[in-house]
């Protein structure tokens, strides 16, 4: 029989709102005595490192011609912007993904100029304050911001800043364990090319609906009533998004291998049927499917955190954010059908207050 995750457990709670290790014990611990916050030298150097650049920025204080690495300028501007607006609360109900802002940027020979971030700079803090703004729930906090750099394809060598902007509200005071997907849930497995998602079987067939089964699964991870505990003196002041697809996760449990159910951790079927009992359902998913995804989504997203913890042991990681998309692909046969992942995560840190 094949192995069915027991979904009726504890979802969205696996380890992943929780920090996930504790600092190495070589680290040479500091305390402010007044509020009883406990620090490392490291978070004392990244702390006066992103000080000394918003002290840069805010005072045009580079030097003429003065250029900074790709490396460096993105972990500046990802770490100033998290530093000065990122709040360490995780009881959100909602979280938004917003990644609409898209700056071109000059790199040369793996260099930005200096002049040039205070300009990114001051359109990344506006876009921050856009995306909080049109939020409508006034019970909200912004979770993280990511800052990344991709090819501008239209471009020869150029180069687009994208920034991840994510918000959490509908903060809950007593959450509660949310239930797993019910008997009615037959949802597509994405839009596919004519954007057609929504209900495919069950009493609901046909039900157009501007949502699919990968949404409805990323929506689940994303928004669990079961929250963790965060310590108001910290920030996440670091974050990393890993693209992923079926092939990187193969289900072990699975006991017939490549029959075209359950597979893969993330969904992965063919165009045409394996078994008698597939049905030719190939992109509608079941409330079975929709739940052994669920869990293994939850497990994915473990499996990550801890090789990312176990790379840097003396660092607080902790998930932020999944993006599940249905995808098509053209292949030997037909149509493959599948779910591709990006997961975020966020490196959390002890904030410090000013020294005098």
């Amino acid at each position: 029989m094949r192995r069915l995750y027991n979904i009726f457990l504890l979802l969205g709670i696996i380890a992943i709102t929780m920090i996930a290790c504790e600092k190495d014990e070589d680290n040479t611990m500091q305390s402010n005595i007044e509020n009883g916050v406990y620090w490392s030298e490291e978070d004392v150097k990244i702390q006066n490192q992103i000080l000394d650049f918003q002290d840069k920025i805010k005072n045009n204080s580079f030097k003429d011609g003065e250029m900074m690495s790709v490396e460096d300028a993105l972990w500046n501007l990802e770490a100033l912007m998290n530093y000065t607006y990122s709040n360490p609360v995780n009881n959100n109900n909602e979280l938004l993904n917003d990644n609409s802002l898209v700056i071109p940027v000059n790199i040369e020979n793996g260099f930005i100029s200096a002049s040039e971030l205070g300009s990114i700079t001051s359109q990344l803090e506006n876009q921050i304050e856009t995306v909080f703004n049109q939020v409508p729930n006034e019970d909200k906090a912004l979770i993280g911001v990511d800052v990344t750099l991709v090819e501008n394809e239209f471009k020869d060598n150029g180069s687009n800043l994208i920034m991840h902007v994510y918000v959490g509200y509908d903060l809950v005071d007593r959450p509660r364990v949310y239930p797993p997907f019910e008997e009615d849930d037959y949802w597509k497995y994405g839009r596919g090319w004519q954007n057609d998602g929504g209900y495919c079987d069950g009493p609901n067939d046909g039900a157009s609906l501007s949502s699919d089964a990968a949404e409805e699964i990323e929506y689940k991870v994303n928004n669990p009533n079961e929250i963790g505990f965060t310590d108001p003196n910290t920030y996440i002041v670091q974050v990393v998004t890993l693209s992923r697809n079926p092939d990187n996760y193969l289900n072990e449990n699975d006991d017939i291998p490549e029959d075209n159910m359950f597979d893969r951790l993330l969904f992965y079927s063919h165009d045409y049927p394996y078994t008698p009992d597939d049905d030719g359902r190939h992109s509608c998913l079941n409330p079975i499917e929709m739940n052994f995804y669920l869990q293994a989504a939850l497990d994915i997203i473990d499996i990550e955190l801890n090789i990312i913890q176990e790379d840097n042991p003396t660092e607080n990681w902790e998930f932020v954010s999944i993006d599940l998309e249905g995808a098509e692909f053209m292949g030997s046969s037909p149509v493959d059908y599948v779910h591709l992942a990006e997961i975020s995560y966020g490196r959390r840190v002890v904030r410090i207050d000013p020294i005098d």
